[in-house]
């Protein structure tokens, strides 16, 4: 019989981490492990069998494993075998195997939550019968549970300095849409997008990107993020400042339409916009790379690693928060190898979306590319958020300048 070892306090610590620390000295050779810094904790999938990959359902050794596991670890049983006979079922399946730690880290809760979100999903799903609708309901299911895990997990602190790096997030059910003119902003970035369309169209230098979105929900390929129809900037917790800079992300996304040239956009927005000079953009090539670039210049952004949730009290930032971004933030996806896929950068919209090439629906963690040897941003990924400074920038004239 299994024997359950518990797990001591440095394992568990590790295992319930987000993925916000980036392996910059990761050998070159080295492949994103699963539970790197616990990334792969909670990586749930409703009804797998929706799916036609990137979906796998668990092993029936694993499904034994986690039942003796929650077993011993005094869970009630008749919970325990609801979640163990829907993974059986092929209902409910962990996205990234049943590791040691993620047995080891769930909570009773967490089970209780999953069963809730089973039952919901279920009643959700009756009488549908269009596919591509199922998978809409299903990956809804995902998201919701994912966030619900997330923030149970993560870590509170008194604020003790660190306001500067928290954000108030939105509350998507009382936006404040500003609708994006028929001509678009006219912005810095909508007249350089317009400059190099042609160019940037033709694949002549599509700095960065990975979207591979095409019929990918309807053919069953879909776990998340998806290129969307825009739905307008929220203008709730925006300052002047983070306005104009997403105003310009919005401009670049709707003239370029280009599919792969994120890095192209969040450039074009952060030169158009006044943020930074066009020499700076030069250096690199990949999307991921722009937030070593931009954690090198704090005076100008600041790193958001936090959630404020009172006066006094913050908790981590994790991959969930997102969409419910204020509009203007930077939001930058990677890989943790060395061998790094492009990854997605873009700017937030107050509404759940990311702009940059493409207007998306903010959940690229979620995404998984069978071309990247399924190391692309997905499971394996880390996501880090940066803000412009308000203590640096103002606006004049329709551009961010340095404050005098």
């Amino acid at each position: 019989m299994f024997k359950l070892i518990p797990s001591d306090p440095q394992r568990r610590e590790a295992a319930l981490r987000r993925a916000k620390t980036v392996v910059e000295n990761a050998p070159a050779d080295r492949k994103s492990t699963k539970d790197d810094l616990g990334w792969g904790i909670g990586q749930v999938i409703f009804m797998p069998k929706l799916y036609t990959a990137d979906a796998p359902l668990n092993s029936a050794s694993e499904i034994n494993k986690l039942k003796e596991t929650l077993l011993l670890k005094g869970f009630n049983p008749k919970s325990v075998n609801v979640l163990i006979n829907r993974m059986q079922r092929g209902e409910i399946a962990f996205a990234n195997g049943l590791t040691d730690e993620e047995r080891m880290s769930m909570t009773e809760q967490d089970l209780a939550r999953l069963i809730s979100h089973g039952n919901l999903l279920n009643k959700n799903l009756k009488g549908v019968n269009n596919i591509e609708q199922q998978r809409l309901i299903a990956s809804s299911a995902d998201r919701n549970f994912k966030r619900c895990y997330l923030v149970s997990h993560a870590r509170q602190y008194n604020i003790n300095g660190r306001e500067n790096q928290s954000v108030i997030l939105n509350d998507l059910r009382n936006a404040n849409i500003e609708k994006y003119p028929s001509k678009g902003y006219n912005t810095g970035a909508k007249q350089r997008c317009n400059r190099y369309l042609t160019q940037l169209r033709a694949g002549r230098n599509p700095d960065g990107g990975l979207y591979a979105y095409a019929q990918r929900r309807e053919n069953g390929r879909y776990m998340g993020f998806d290129v969307e129809r825009f739905s307008g900037l929220n203008t709730n917790n925006a300052s002047s400042v983070d306005l104009l800079f997403a105003r310009n992300c919005a401009d670049s996304a709707a003239t370029l339409r280009t599919s792969g040239g994120c890095l192209t956009g969040i450039k074009q927005a952060l030169i158009g916009s006044g943020a930074v000079s066009d020499a700076e953009m030069r250096n690199f090539n990949n999307a991921f790379q722009l937030a070593k670039f931009l954690e090198k210049h704090p005076e100008r952004f600041q790193e958001i690693k936090y959630v404020q949730l009172s006066d006094n009290v913050v908790r981590e930032f994790t991959a969930s928060d997102v969409e419910y971004l204020p509009a203007g933030y930077i939001v930058v996806y990677g890989n943790r190898s060395r061998t790094d896929v492009p990854g997605h950068a873009g700017g937030s919209t107050g509404n759940g979306q990311i702009a940059a090439d493409e207007f998306d629906n903010a959940n690229w963690d979620n995404f998984a590319s069978k071309s990247a040897g399924q190391n692309g941003k997905g499971e394996h990924g880390y996501v880090r958020v940066f803000r412009l400074n308000p203590d640096y920038y103002t606006v004049q004239n329709g551009r961010l300048v340095p404050k005098s």
